[in-house]
């Protein structure tokens, strides 16, 4: 116990000689293929040590260890748990230390460890968060290959607490966030230092002295955060220092990052798994990603690029990830382009706040006449998604430097509204990132349908249903309708008319259980482009058992009368479905102020 003590204090006062000493050392050999390593000792074995062969370490060994500690505990780190890939696939790889040190900022040069597994021409960005440290900002020397490689290292040092710096004009999205011996449990708002690290949706990585003190940190981040709130990996850390320092809390000594802990992010790991944003893998044309639009993903692939998508600088309200998937979708979007910068000119490009609902959808309605009549057409169904759902801050609306829910894609908040964004962590998350995962995986509505077997759903009755205002969704659900077959006698045929001005024309063969085949029953689905009012008065009408109408938008004008009188002159039932109890209330409305029912 006295060596080891003794060692640490000589350590201590040979910092300064052993850092510059360290500072000097050049990487450019790591890694060879030939020298492998497991551990901290074969490391230094292999590119400290070298050819010399001794049986005792000297100072600068032991300041070996500790200098590059930090860049090869992550590395094994992101080994460990299969996070390694996007290290090569990233241009700009952005690392966060939090609660940085002296230390970590006299290590900073070992970093380029790290560097020289990034891609060429790419950059690795080290930013220090702590109030030990001052504002700094620099690049580091590099060796002459990560030179040639046009790789760069750059340290930027910010002397402020983390939950400050995210919301700050300083702030750098992270690739992952780093707390070497990071003391959760002192900090005086570490409720807002977690849900500010959580808000990265990125991995953590966490270190520790001892498994005490890991053992404290996993219960902090539970007691704060929730119990499914779990960790990838808690382990011992093989690429320890080997430098001990004098321990105050237990009069011995400890080794820096003697443990670790790497989370994926710091999300409900349920949650985590259900929200996860899928990738499209079918074609990619015109036909399939006009199919929707989201504000938060690029229009041609729907990924998010990391969050950081260009705008259209036409319009501004339709963002690429790339100029290749701009140019694709242009021949499209060009014409649109135009007309809203032209009626944003004239101020006919409406915005109101999103509450109350009614102001905004008229406001809203308003700007898509004045585009269709600029056009001589009807907007697209994913044109007029761009008007209604554009990019605004959740909280007031304004539509600059706006920082996006990282997890379901679908809410932003501006600069001052930023830390907001922890608020709408939960159900709503997760019900918005289902809708968006939900909209991609059925992105090709040419593909076959998911079918399901209904053969065990029987009764005996009789019906006919016409189903209004239908749209996709109505079409691509048509295989459901079997259940209701079901319900018939046998040899009976049931119906479905499916009307509506945006209802694919295509055709809606499939086949049924052999139940009902056995039975003599059969299906059929019409689909018609036209207004109710005109259906009726058409030559292809067909009198119906019943009426529904699933979702459906009234118009509020005259339209509306003449299609609810077209309805009651069926003597059918009617079901109005909607997606709210407000939206029930103004369809009562409606109908009783036009048709006089009650």
């Amino acid at each position: 116990m006295c060596n080891v003590l003794a060692l640490t204090v000589n350590l201590h006062i040979q910092f300064i000689e052993q850092i510059e000493r360290m500072e000097k050392y050049e990487f450019h050999r790591f890694p060879f293929e030939n020298k492998l390593f497991t551990d901290m000792s074969t490391f230094h074995k292999q590119y400290f040590q070298g050819n010399i062969s001794r049986n005792y370490w000297t100072y600068a060994d032991y300041a070996f260890t500790d200098f590059v500690t930090g860049p090869l505990t992550l590395l094994h780190s992101l080994q460990c748990v299969n996070l390694v890939k996007p290290i090569k696939e990233l241009h700009t790889y952005v690392i966060h230390i939090i609660d940085a040190k002296y230390v970590d900022r006299y290590n900073f040069p070992s970093w380029e460890l790290f560097l020289h597994f990034i891609r060429r021409n790419g950059k690795l960005i080290i930013v220090m968060v702590g109030l030990e440290l001052p504002d700094e900002t620099s690049n580091s020397e590099i060796c002459r290959i990560c030179v040639n490689s046009g790789k760069k290292l750059v340290l930027e040092s910010v002397h402020m607490l983390y939950h400050d710096y995210v919301t700050s004009s300083a702030y750098r999205r992270p690739t992952i966030v780093i707390g070497f011996h990071a003391e959760l449990k002192y900090l005086d708002a570490r409720r807002k230092y977690l849900e500010a690290i959580r808000a990265q949706n990125c991995s953590l990585l966490l270190t520790s002295k001892s498994k005490i003190k890991m053992e404290e940190h996993l219960t902090e981040i539970r007691d704060v955060l929730g119990e499914f709130v779990k960790p990838l990996l808690e382990t011992e850390n093989k690429f320890r220092s080997h430098r001990p320092y004098r321990d105050f809390d237990t009069n011995y000594v400890f080794y820096r990052n003697a443990f670790l802990i790497i989370y994926k992010n710091l999300h409900n790991s349920n949650m985590s798994k259900k929200c996860a944003l899928i990738t499209y893998r079918g074609p990619c044309s015109s036909a399939t990603y006009n199919n929707f639009f989201h504000a938060y993903l690029c229009h041609v692939c729907k990924l998010p690029n990391q969050g950081k998508l260009q705008l259209c600088n036409g319009c501004n309200m339709i963002a690429y990830c790339n100029d290749h998937h701009r140019t694709m979708h242009l021949v499209e979007h060009k014409y649109i382009c135009q007309a809203i910068q032209k009626i944003r000119h004239k101020n006919l490009l409406c915005n109101v706040p999103r509450t109350p609902l009614q102001e905004f959808f008229n406001s809203k309605n308003k700007s898509i006449t004045a585009l269709s009549e600029a056009l001589g057409r009807k907007l697209c169904d994913y044109e007029m998604e761009m008007i209604v759902w554009a990019r605004l801050c959740n909280k007031c609306e304004q539509h600059e430097k706006l920082f996006t829910c990282p997890v379901c894609y679908s809410v932003s908040y501006c600069d001052n509204h930023k830390g907001e964004i922890d608020k709408h962590y939960g159900i709503e998350c997760e019900n918005l990132a289902l809708s968006v995962n939900y909209a991609i995986k059925y992105m090709d509505r040419s593909g076959q349908r998911e079918t399901y077997k209904f053969d065990q759903f029987f009764d005996t009755n009789k019906w006919n249903f016409t189903d209004m205002g239908a749209t996709f969704p109505s079409v691509y659900n048509c295989p459901s309708w079997e259940l209701f077959l079901h319900l018939l006698g046998k040899r009976c045929k049931l119906l479905i008319v499916l009307i509506g001005s945006n209802v694919p024309l295509q055709g809606l063969d499939f086949s049924i259980c052999s139940c009902c085949e056995q039975s003599g029953k059969t299906v059929v689905f019409e689909t018609y482009q036209m207004m109710y009012q005109d259906y009726v008065a058409s030559p292809v009408y067909k009198q119906p058992s019943l009426v529904i109408l699933l979702d459906f938008e009234f118009k509020y004008d005259v339209s509306d009368k003449m299609c609810l009188m077209a309805i009651r002159t069926q003597n059918c039932p009617l079901i109005i479905t909607a997606k709210s109890q407000t939206k029930v209330q103004d369809h009562l409305f409606l109908v009783q102020q036009h048709i006089d029912v009650s």
